[in-house]
C-alpha cells in the first residue's frame, strides 16, 4: 500500500523527537534510536528518516532508500525527503538529489521554526550554498541556543572552509550543552589536528569511546597514524571502520590512498573500482589519494591523482583547491592560479583558497633571478641586498651536495624568500602561523623566511637555506620516499658539515 501523508505532529513534538533522535545517535545509543522510532507509525517521516539514518550508518543504502522513497513521496517537505535527497547525493545520483534538495531549501528557509532552519541548512550545505547554510544555522542557533546538534552543524560548516577558530568555538558550545556529544568531540579533533595533534587525538578518542560506531572518528585516527607513518596502526582503525560500514566511501577511499602510497597500485585500482561501483562520480577517491600522496611529499603524483578525480567530478571545488596547492608545491604557480581561481569562483568562502590567491598576488612584488637550474624569487625591497648572497649560496649548495651524493637534481629548483613570516606560512600550508618553522622543501620548491621576517639574531637564514637544499637532494634521490627522520637527520648533518657554527642549536625548526 502506498504511503499517505501523515497528519503532522505539533512543532513541540517534532522538536522533541529531533532532540531525542540526534542525542541517541550522538551518544552512540543506536538501540535507543530504534526504540524511539518504534514509538511512531511506520509511515511517519521523522521516524522513517531516523531508521534510514541508522541503515546508512551501517552501509545498507538500498534498504534505506526503499524505506525512504514512499514516505518521502507522500511527504516531500519532511525529514524523510531530506534524508532521501542526502542519500542520493552521497551515492552520486545528483539528478535525483538536486531537485529534491532545491525544493526542500526553498520551502524550509521561509520558516522561522529552528528545526526547519536546521534542515534547510543541511540541504543548503549539500547544494554547496555555504553562505545560505551558515545564515540559516546561525538563525536556528539563536532561536534554539540549547540544541547541541545545531552548534555542531555550525562548527562543521566552519570546518568545511578551514575556519578552525570559529569551528572550535561552535563545537565547544555544543560540548558545554552536552559533553557526551560525540560529533562535537570529533569536530573539535579535526579543528585542532594541525595546531595541537595530541589534543586532537584525545578528542577523537573521546568520540570513539562515546560512539564506537562512528566511522568518521576511526578514520580520523587512521589519518593521524598515517601522518606519523604508522601504517600498521592505521590499518587497525581502517579495519574497525569497515567492520561498522564496509560500504563507506570515505573508508574505502582512505584504504585506496594507503595502497597507493605503499605502491600497491593493483590494490589501489581495485579499491577505486569498489568505490565507483557505489558512486560512479565519487572523485573524492582520487582527491583523498592525492592528499595522502602530498602528505608523503609526492606532489607531482598528487597532481595526477586529483586530475583523475576531476575527470569524473568536474564540479568538485575542493579538488580544484587542493590541485592548486599541489601545483604550488611543484613550482607551477601559473597552473596553481588557474586551479585556485576556478575553485574560488564557485566557493569564495574557502579560507585556504583565499589565502593562496592573495599570496600569489603578493608575489607580483617579487623579482625573479635565474642561474642554470636555479630560480630565486626575492621581494623587490630585499633583492638588491639579498640577491647575490642567496644566489651564490643556493648554487654552491646544489653543486656541493650533488657532487657529494653523486646525484644530479631535476630542475628547475625554485627558491622563494619571504620578508613576512605569514606569507611563508601561507605559501607552505595555506594558513598563517607556523611560528616554529623557518623553511620548507617540497623537492623542487624551497621556501623560507628572510632575515627581516624574524627578530634579528633569532635564526641564521644561510643555515636554513643549506638545510633545505639538502632536502632537495634527499627527496629527489629517493623519488620522494625518504623517511622524514632520515631526510631531517641528513639535512642537519649537512648544515654542520658545511659550517660547524651552523649546527642546529636554535629552538626554531623546519617544515621539511
Amino acid at each position: 500500500m502506498a504511503a499517505v501523508a501523515q497528519p503532522p505532529y505539533t512543532e513541540e513534538q517534532e522538536r522533541q523527537f529531533h532532540r531525542d533522535s540526534t542525542a541517541a545517535i550522538a551518544h552512540g545509543a543506536y538501540d535507543d534510536a530504534y526504540a524511539l522510532a518504534s514509538t511512531r507509525d511506520a509511515s511517519d517521516p521523522s521516524a522513517t528518516a531516523l531508521l534510514a539514518r541508522l541503515e546508512v550508518l551501517r552501509g545498507d543504502y538500498e534498504a534505506a532508500e526503499n524505506r525512504l522513497r514512499p514516505v518521502a513521496s507522500a511527504n516531500p517537505i519532511s525529514a524523510a525527503s531530506l534524508e532521501l535527497a542526502l542519500l542520493h547525493d552521497y551515492l552520486g545520483r545528483r539528478d535525483e538529489a538536486t531537485p529534491r534538495l532545491e525544493v526542500l531549501l526553498d520551502r524550509l528557509q521561509r520558516s522561522r521554526e529552528p528545526l526547519d532552519m536546521y534542515r534547510a541548512a543541511r540541504a543548503a550545505r549539500a547544494l554547496g550554498e555555504h553562505r545560505m547554510a551558515n545564515s540559516l544555522i546561525r538563525d536556528a542557533s539563536l532561536a534554539e541556543p540549547d540544541d547541541p546538534a545545531l552548534h555542531t552543524l555550525w562548527g562543521e560548516l566552519f570546518g568545511d572552509k578551514y575556519d578552525q577558530l570559529e569551528a572550535s568555538g561552535s563545537f565547544a558550545d555544543a560540548l558545554r550543552l552536552d559533553d557526551r556529544w560525540a560529533p562535537a568531540h570529533l569536530g573539535l579533533a579535526k579543528a585542532m589536528a594541525d595546531t595541537d595533534p595530541p589534543a586532537a587525538r584525545s578528542a577523537a578518542a573521546a568520540a570513539i569511546e562515546l560512539a564506537p560506531g562512528d566511522v568518521g572518528a576511526h578514520l580520523f585516527i587512521a589519518q593521524r597514524d598515517l601522518d606519523d607513518r604508522n601504517h600498521e596502526a592505521a590499518r587497525g582503525s581502517l579495519d574497525r571502520a569497515l567492520a561498522i560500514n564496509e560500504h563507506s566511501l570515505e573508508a574505502r577511499s582512505l584504504i585506496a590512498a594507503v595502497a597507493y602510497v605503499e605502491d600497491r597500485l593493483d590494490d589501489f585500482e581495485l579499491e577505486v573500482a569498489r568505490v565507483l561501483e557505489i558512486n560512479p562520480v565519487y572523485g573524492e577517491v582520487f582527491r583523498v589519494a592525492g592528499n595522502l600522496a602530498a602528505r608523503n611529499y609526492r606532489f607531482e603524483e598528487a597532481v595526477s591523482l586529483v586530475r583523475r578525480g576531476l575527470e569524473i567530478d568536474p564540479a568538485n571545488t575542493r579538488s580544484y583547491a587542493e590541485l592548486g596547492m599541489h601545483l604550488l608545491r611543484t613550482g607551477d604557480e601559473p597552473g596553481a592560479r588557474v586551479a585556485l581561481e576556478r575553485s574560488f569562483a564557485e566557493d569564495p568562502y574557502d579560507v585556504v583558497t583565499y589565502n593562496l590567491l592573495g599570496l600569489l598576488d603578493s608575489l607580483d612584488e617579487f623579482e625573479t633571478f635565474e642561474m642554470g637550474d636555479l630560480v630565486v624569487r626575492l621581494h623587490r625591497d630585499e633583492a638588491p641586498v639579498l640577491k647575490n648572497y642567496v644566489m651564490s649560496l643556493a648554487q654552491r649548495a646544489l653543486v656541493d651536495l650533488s657532487d657529494r651524493y653523486g646525484f644530479e637534481v631535476e630542475g628547475p629548483i625554485l627558491v622563494e624568500v619571504f620578508p613576512r613570516h605569514d606569507d611563508f606560512a601561507v605559501r607552505t600550508l595555506g594558513l598563517p602561523g607556523m611560528i616554529g618553522a623557518l623553511g620548507a622543501c617540497f623537492g623542487k620548491v624551497v621556501t623560507l623566511d628572510s632575515p627581516r621576517a624574524r627578530t634579528p639574531g633569532e635564526f641564521n637564514w644561510q643555515s636554513t637555506l643549506w638545510h633545505e637544499m639538502a632536502h632537495v637532494i634527499t627527496l629527489q634521490m629517493s623519488n620522494q620516499r625518504v623517511p622524514r627522520w632520515l631526510t631531517e637527520g641528513l639535512s642537519t648533518f649537512e648544515q654542520k658539515r658545511a659550517r660547524a657554527d651552523w649546527a642546529r642549536d636554535q629552538d626554531l625548526g623546519f617544515a621539511t
